[in-house]
């Protein structure tokens, strides 16, 4: 994800080179990671500070921002951490409901559904 992140950051285009071990190869030459875009959007701006951040502190020290990137998206999901746990109800023997229901259309036009009881 990195990579698409530089592509991003150095040419404005989502495409980085073929050759990557696990990439999705376009006619137009170049390839895409097949894991979204969110985490490059949110990396881009980071990989174009990098080069300043390495000048003024040193080699290798920009990793930093991607530590940091990653402690602050996880303390931005740590207030949603109560409602996640209450979709899931545990029992004193251990066993889990999930309180949480879901009901899909089938292709063939029957309906569907799951409790997850």
């Amino acid at each position: 994800m990195l990579s698409t992140a530089t592509a991003l950051a150095r040419f404005g285009e989502i495409g980085i080179a073929r050759g990557h071990y696990f990439a999705v190869h376009r006619a137009a030459g170049d390839a895409v990671a097949p894991y979204g875009m969110g985490l490059p959007i949110l990396e881009a701006p980071l990989v174009r500070a990098a080069g300043l951040w390495e000048r003024v502190l040193g080699a290798r020290t920009s990793q930093t921002l991607f530590v940091l990137l990653q402690i602050a998206l996880v303390v931005h999901v740590l207030p949603s951490v109560p409602f996640m746990l209450s979709a899931v109800h545990v029992s004193g023997d251990g066993s889990s409901n999930r309180r949480l229901s879901y009901s899909r259309k089938e292709p063939g036009g029957a309906q569907g559904s799951f409790d997850g009881g």
